[in-house]
């Protein structure tokens, strides 16, 4: 007897089945012709193909358009010795894309820039941007405008310099279906700097070993707006449905708090602070200056979520994947509150820490 494994990707690299059976060694060939039949039935598909070979959207889905996907980079530090500017700025690359045009016109497989400008953007570490390229003083180099910027979820906070993860990048949102039984096609990806969309089923965060914090803040992500990730389609099979699999996941860089105003006369004389987090201070005109207040939390009600109890939200219902960790159990007696920042949280108490630290390691 002999384990065959099946195994088949679509056109975007996404794990379309995966499956085991037991064969002997005289019906192994018979049906390995049999799964590369299949596999070839899979790949002709009616879908419509790119001219770069990527599966587009089934019938009856609606392909995101260019504009809503473009134009994202990777950026990577350049580490070279050499005076700046032709050295010490940023290598930068369209992702899903095998060439980027750089500010000379030119392209190439990555642009040199001498400088991102972030804006208001605080984007250290940030190793996903979106903006453009545009041309500066120095005339082998440009400047790359950032209207969005990403870190990594996870990273050590200056990834830049890292290598460009091989997996596909996508933008993931909920869309807001409730289905009276699984699978649901509840989940929508587009991919940056495409066209190519789909929906599935379920976001598998497992792989990652993120923390509770971090994969609270990742539903977050996907409930108000979008997370951006790389990674595939793993098909389960029909009762199961497919579920998304992230290599990497990247979070918005939050934005800068704006310098206050010399003089004021009223209140409405200083500038309004938006925050990505609450609390959130505030500016008041005191003696003709902008002075910056203390942040005031605004009291919220938190709620347990997730499959497992170890969210911590103000979303009454969070869901999360049914994968069970050690540390979860230390949850189970633990405070979900406000914290001092504003936000729900797990009260961070020696009994949490010390088993947490227990079940981790």
């Amino acid at each position: 007897m002999h384990a065959l494994i099946h195994a088949a990707r679509d056109p975007q690299g996404d794990l379309m089945m995966k499956t085991m059976t037991m064969q002997s060694p005289l019906g192994l060939v018979s049906m390995l012709g049999l799964s590369l039949v299949l596999s070839a039935c899979g790949a002709s598909s009616s879908a419509e193909v790119s001219d770069e070979g990527a599966k587009l959207v089934d019938a009856d889905e609606k392909a995101d358009g260019v504009a809503t996907t473009s134009t994202y980079y990777w950026a990577r530090r350049d580490l070279r010795k050499c005076s700046s500017p032709r050295c010490g700025g940023y290598f930068v690359a369209r992702v899903n894309k095998t060439s980027t045009k750089c500010a000379d016109g030119q392209w190439a497989p990555e642009c040199y820039v001498s400088a991102i400008d972030f804006g208001q953007l605080a984007g250290d570490g940030a190793v996903l941007v979106r903006g453009s390229i545009t041309a500066n003083a120095t005339p082998y180099a440009g400047t790359l405008a950032a209207t969005e910027a990403y870190t990594e979820v996870g990273g050590d906070g200056n990834s830049f310099g890292s290598t460009l993860p091989e997996e596909p990048f996508y933008r993931l949102s909920n869309r807001g279906l409730r289905c009276a039984k699984a699978p649901c096609p509840s989940w929508h990806r587009a991919k940056l700097n495409q066209t190519y969309s789909s929906n599935f089923d379920e976001v598998d965060m497992a792989a990652l070993s993120l923390s509770a914090e971090q994969e609270s803040a990742a539903w977050d992500a996907l409930f108000s707006g979008g997370l951006y990730a790389t990674g595939y389609i793993v098909y389960h099979g029909a009762a199961s449905g497919r579920s998304f699999e992230p290599a990497h996941l990247f979070a918005a860089a939050p934005s800068l708090p704006t310098e206050p105003q010399p003089a004021c006369t009223t209140d409405a004389d200083c500038p309004q602070i938006y925050c990505i987090t609450t609390p959130c201070p505030s500016y008041t005109c005191v003696a003709g200056a902008c002075v910056m207040q203390a942040a005031v939390p605004t009291p919220r009600t938190c709620y347990v979520g997730g499959c497992s109890g170890q969210l911590c939200s103000d979303t009454p219902g969070r869901i999360s994947t049914c994968v069970w960790r050690p540390e979860y159990a230390c949850y189970q007696g633990a405070s979900c509150t406000q914290q001092a920042d504003g936000e729900c949280g797990w009260t961070q108490t020696a009994e949490l820490t010390a088993c947490l630290s227990t079940a981790t390691n």
